[in-house]
């Protein structure tokens, strides 16, 4: 039962920690959307070049793309002895790879920010 509520309260500490880091989907929103109408020189200047570019028509297309990895949780397994100093070891779980990408295009035309679309599971941090 121990090992039970020591796994239940690091998991509930860590989904603690993933809320208060987040933005939310429409403060993300927001802050994209705050592009409209901008110069598309003034989205490099603060962003940086994109990862890839391209065009079509009249339209260039900037994406901006990241990803990151982390190892989250595990635990420890535990070891006891029996009355003749034999050790068994139970319990522990591995961590777990946790990857997090993001893909945001904008989309210029006349070198004004018309567009924007994203996708991924680690956009609102971007």
């Amino acid at each position: 039962m121990r090992k039970f509520l020591i796994c239940k309260t690091c998991l509930i500490v860590f989904a603690a920690l993933l809320l208060v880091g987040c933005v939310t989907k429409q403060a993300h929103e927001d802050k994209l959307s705050s592009w409209l109408g901008a110069k598309e020189v003034d989205l490099v200047a603060e962003w940086g070049p994109p990862t890839s570019f391209y065009e079509l028509d009249d339209k260039r297309f900037l994406t901006y793309r990241s990803s990151s990895k982390a190892m989250v949780g595990g635990t420890a397994p535990t070891t006891n002895y029996d009355y003749y100093g034999n050790a068994y070891t139970t319990g522990g779980t591995p961590p777990i790879l946790v990857t997090s990408n993001c893909s945001i295009t904008m989309v210029v035309q006349n070198r004004v920010i018309t567009e924007w679309r994203y996708e991924g599971n680690g956009c609102y941090d971007f």
